[in-house]
C-alpha cells in the first residue's frame, strides 16, 4: 500500500508540472506575439516618421524599436 502512495504522489506531482510547463509555454508564445506586434506598428511608425520628414520623432521611435528587439531576444 506504502508503494501505492509513493506512486500516486509522484504522478500527482508529475501532473502539476506539466500544467506549469504548459502555463509557462503559453505564456511565452503570448509575449513573443505581442511582442512582434509592437515590433510591426513601431516600424510602420517609423516610415511614416521618415516620410513625414519628422527626424526627431523617427530617431525616438528608432530608440523603441532597439529596446523591443532587445526584449525579443531576450524571450
Amino acid at each position: 500500500m506504502e508503494k501505492i502512495g509513493r506512486i500516486r504522489g509522484a504522478v500527482s506531482e508529475v501532473s502539476k508540472l506539466r500544467k506549469e510547463v504548459a502555463r509557462n509555454r503559453r505564456k511565452a508564445a503570448e509575449n513573443v506575439n505581442l511582442s512582434a506586434v509592437k515590433y510591426r506598428e513601431l516600424e510602420e511608425e517609423l516610415e511614416e516618421a521618415c516620410e513625414a520628414e519628422d527626424f526627431e520623432r523617427a530617431d525616438r521611435v528608432s530608440e523603441r524599436l532597439s529596446e523591443v528587439e532587445k526584449e525579443r531576444c531576450n524571450l
